[in-house]
């Protein structure tokens, strides 16, 4: 038997101070720590349940233990004006994996402002730069994979990015929006084989509407573009080919909320559907430059729920959900694919859930609230 024990420490604190009426100080401090006891034993490795490879592997008790701290002022220079820096550090320690420390460092800058009632603009940008002690060659060469690559979780990776959320909320109109737009530049310079960069944008809308004092609607879009360019070897040497990839992805969403100021009934609804597409170019030094079929996902999502009061403190819920994705992931279904993979053949994501569900919501206490003077 495994006889299995892993022991976790997890704790926080924040301080918070306000010096002067206009400036606000914070600091954070979080650890968490996994301390994996698990005895190393030598196992035959299984790949499926009628067939054993005939060979022996010992489990690996992966431990780590992780610092995230953070520093923050904000100083409101007026009513519609605020100006906040920050600044946080991560520090991991891990063991059995190719990097055993790294620190990551992590600037931004935010602007505030309020130039009318019904404006409120955010501007924030920063960089960060994440480093490592050292890659440990020999732990990538004992998992038989090439000593030059660089997995992109664990090397070293300089950022930059900037975000801008707008909102516009008129007082005397029941309508409000919000635009937000952020881009990110990752750049892995000391990784020779991997991934050596990614762009990304990202871009949000949505609009709300308050027909009445009972009901509203929404509705709400979103996409996001990522851009990375990757090397390869194909013989377990120096990088020979390279590969781009071009992913897109959508969503959009809409709902509605219906709840009488004097009655007991309300409901709920939403509809959710995203999109996403892959497309991978390769240039290889053997075969020329090629493309892969493309990558498609579609994932739609609806939901009702409704609600009834039977006192003050007692309500009942009802809710339907139905959720239906598709995947069409070429490396699965086309003319090349192995028949007898993972035994029976491995198939993409492709399903339909439907759920039911009531419930009964009791609310203990006043519903009053005060404020302490």
């Amino acid at each position: 038997t495994l006889d299995g024990k892993v022991d976790t420490l997890n704790y926080s604190f924040t301080v918070t101070s306000r010096p002067i009426d206009k400036l606000r100080l914070k600091w954070g401090y979080r650890y968490d720590e996994r301390d994996n006891k698990t005895p190393i034993d030598d196992w035959n490795r299984v790949i499926v349940d009628s067939a054993l490879s005939g060979q022996v592997e010992q489990n690996i008790p992966y431990s780590y233990d992780r610092m995230h701290s953070t520093v923050s002022a904000e100083f409101a220079f007026s009513p519609n004006l605020r100006v906040s820096a920050g600044y946080e550090r991560k520090e991991v320690n891990r063991d059995y994996q190719e990097v055993a420390e790294q620190t990551t460092d992590l600037g931004w800058g935010q602007l505030r402002w309020r130039p009318a009632t019904w404006l409120d603009i955010r501007a924030k940008g920063g960089a960060s730069q994440r480093g490592i002690d050292r890659y440990n060659d020999s732990v990538a060469v004992s998992l038989g994979q090439n000593p030059l690559m660089r997995k992109y979780h664990l090397a070293y990776r300089y950022r930059e990015f900037g975000e801008v959320v707008a909102s516009i909320m008129p007082l005397e109109s029941p309508v409000s929006f919000s635009v937000s737009a952020l881009f990110a530049d990752d750049d892995y310079k000391e990784s020779y084989l991997g991934l050596n960069g990614s762009e990304e944008f990202r871009g949000t809308a949505d609009i709300s509407w308050a027909i009445s004092e009972a009901a509203s609607v929404y509705l709400v879009y979103g996409l996001d573009s990522i851009d990375a360019h990757q090397t390869g070897s194909e013989q377990f040497d120096s990088w020979d080919w390279s590969a781009f990839h071009e992913d897109r992805f959508s969503h959009v969403g809409f709902g509605m909320v219906w709840r009488p100021v004097e009655g007991r009934f309300s409901m709920k609804f939403d509809y959710n559907r995203g999109d996403g597409e892959t497309q991978i170019s390769l240039d290889s030094l053997s075969g020329g430059y090629s493309e892969l079929p493309k990558l498609e996902s579609t994932l739609d999502s609806a939901r009702v729920e409704a609600s009834y009061d039977f006192s003050e403190r007692l309500a009942g819920t009802f809710s339907l959900r139905y959720e239906k994705f598709e995947l069409k992931d070429w490396a699965l279904i086309s003319h090349t694919t192995l028949p007898m993979v993972l035994s029976m053949g491995a198939e993409p994501y492709d399903y339909d859930v439907y759920a039911v569900g009531l419930g009964i919501r009791y609310r203990f206490g006043s519903n009053e609230i005060s404020l302490a003077e």
